[in-house]
């Protein structure tokens, strides 16, 4: 049922699995390049652990331009999803059972909607602290405080005991350097 790509590259050592998700949202394209590029940048013998990307959670929204499912429901209020539910709800399901819960931490790509620009920012829930550390240390100055609306990939996967914070950055449908 599910039509996204997933990308994996296990370390030669163990250690813990980061997760990139971008293209929850259709026409928020630079977050399907920065998880496209960032994967191709790993070299598997110096890793330690295991990266999973997943670059265009929704797959057909990437691939139309378009923000919504065809249901025109918003994937980013579907998690954890319910297998016997919305298309929204069914794919959400889908990615958060048999990937996400594997992974320690979580970076979910996204841009600004309509015709706005978002600087690059990190929103985050900080009152829990690895959470806080993983925004503070991902190097952007901009950390916006709160655990995102019910049904938020974010939100959820903080719930499931995941690390989990948002980077956002630039304008919709194009890719911003």
């Amino acid at each position: 049922f599910l039509n996204t790509p997933v990308f994996v590259a296990r370390g030669a050592t163990p250690g813990p699995t980061l997760c990139l998700c971008a293209g929850i949202h259709g026409d928020e394209l630079n977050g399907v390049e920065v998880a496209r590029r960032a994967f191709a940048e790993i070299d598997a013998k110096t890793l330690r652990g295991t990266v999973i990307a997943l670059p265009a959670i929704n797959a057909e929204g990437v691939r139309t331009g378009n923000r919504y499912l065809s249901d025109r429901r918003d994937l980013n209020r579907a998690w954890p999803g319910n297998a016997g539910g919305s298309v929204a709800s069914i794919i959400a399901y889908s990615v958060f059972t048999k990937v996400l819960k594997h992974c320690d931490a979580l970076i979910d790509l996204h841009t600004a909607s309509d015709a706005r620009a978002n600087v690059p920012q990190i929103r985050a829930d900080l009152s829990i602290p690895a959470i806080r550390d993983l925004a503070i240390h991902f190097g952007v100055g901009i950390v916006v405080n709160g655990g995102g609306p019910d049904g938020s990939l974010r939100g959820e996967a903080a719930k499931a005991g995941i690390t989990a914070i948002i980077y956002e950055a630039g304008q919709p449908l194009r890719f911003d350097e």
